[in-house]
Formats: C-alpha cells, structure tokens, sequence
C-alpha cells in the first residue's frame, strides 16, 4: 500500500504542473486572440469569409482595441459586400492605428464609391504626406479631384501616377479614362486628345489590362459628367488589386 501511495502522489505531482500550465493557457488573453487569429485566417485564406468573420470576432471579444483583428474583419466584410459593415472596421483599425495605410486607403476608395469624394480626397492626401510616392492613393486624389470637377488637377495627379508606378497597367488605364473624357472639352482640339487617351489605353493594355480599359473609356466618354464616377466604380474598386 505504501509503494502505491508513493506511486499515486509522484504522478499527481508530475500531472498537476502540466495541467496548470494548460489551464493558464486557456485563459491567457493573448493566446486566446491568436488561436482565433489562426482560425480566422485559415478560413479566409479559404475564401470562407462568413466563417472567418465569427472568429476575428471571437478575437475582438477577448480584447476590442486589437487593431489587427478590426482590419482583417473589415476585409472580409468588403469581400462579402459589407460595405457600410467594413468602412466602420476599416475606420475603428485607423483609430488605433493611424499608420495602417493600408486601412486608410480602402476608407478612401470606399467614400468613392459612396460618392464621398471629398473625404476620399482629404484621405488620399493623408497617405500621400507619409507615402509621396504611393500609386494608389495617387489614382485615388485624382479620381476624386475629376469627381468633383478639378479636370486639370485630376489630369496632372494621374500623370504622376505613371511616372510612380510605370509598370502597373492600372495607372495607365486610369489616365487613358480621365484623357478621353478631357477630350469633350476641346473642341477642335478633340482628336489630339483622343490620340493621346489611346496611347494611354494601348500602354495598359500592352502592360496587360486586356480590353478592359478600352470598353471603360468609350462608355465614359460617352457619359459626359458622370464619367468619373464611373473610374470610381469601374476602376478602383475597394479591395482591388494595389498599383504598386
């Protein structure tokens, strides 16, 4: 009996730090936050956006300023359509983060696209202070500058952009869009214009933006005034594909 005992208390011993340890683990905050980091991720990264939404929310359950958790949230959101959803994500992340650009420049395609363009404008310029050269915001100022009627601003901002990112066809196609509308406004001087917004549109194309950008211009040529809205929508929707 007395060997058993001393038996019986040594596995006690050995098993009573390791289940401590696993308890301590259960609790712990930051742990809890990763394992639900890591669930969310998998699901998204599995395009499961609905199931990966529960878990970056179990994350914020644990700790509601965990600014990563509010972006990947936001993400998902806009993935689904979200948008109102994913705006206030995408703006509760750039309050405990200024710094995620990332978050502030789908803010700014977001008010685009909800015909906001002063506010995507004055977001725009936020990232451009830190970041000078950063395409995208770029095409986002210039956007919102045709938006609300400043054609040569738009024009010029939209040239920069080239000279950020020659490689990307996003930048050229913009430009193309914006000079093919210009191009109602000159008169006499129509066909150079359109000379130089196909120019613009085959160097996209030839960068590998298909046709996509040739169908755009015509329809927003032939649209007037609400062509820019129309590079908004059609162009730089949220959660595109970055310019650089």
């Amino acid at each position: 009996m007395s060997f058993n005992l001393r038996r019986l208390t040594l596995l006690f011993a050995l098993f009573l730090p390791a289940s401590s340890l696993m308890w301590s683990c259960h609790r712990d905050p930051a742990s809890r936050i990763q394992k639900a980091m890591e669930r969310g991720d998998r699901e998204s990264n599995a395009g499961q956006c609905p199931e990966a939404i529960i878990y970056y929310g179990q994350a914020l359950q644990v700790d509601s300023h965990y600014a990563p958790a509010h972006y990947k949230l936001a993400q998902c959101q806009l993935k689904t359509g979200s948008f109102a959803s994913a705006f206030r994500e995408f703006a509760r992340t750039v309050e405990l983060n200024p710094q995620n650009w990332a978050a502030q420049l789908e803010l700014a395609k977001l008010s685009l696209r909800a015909g906001k363009a002063q506010d995507a404008k004055d977001r725009a310029l936020v990232i451009l202070q830190s970041n000078p050269k950063h395409a995208d915001a770029q095409m986002v100022l210039s956007t919102a500058d045709a938006t609300l009627g400043n054609s040569k601003d738009a024009l010029r901002e939209a040239q920069e952009a080239t000279v950020m990112a020659p490689d990307q066809p996003a930048v050229f196609m913009h430009l193309g869009i914006l000079d093919a509308q210009e191009s109602q406004n000159f008169g006499l001087y129509r066909r150079h214009r359109d000379d130089h917004a196909w120019k613009f549109l085959r160097t996209a194309t030839s960068l590998g933006a298909g046709s996509r950008g040739i169908s755009i211009s015509n329809s927003a040529r032939s649209e007037g005034s609400h062509a820019a809205r129309r590079i908004g929508q059609c162009v730089y929707e949220p959660g595109a594909g970055r310019a650089r």
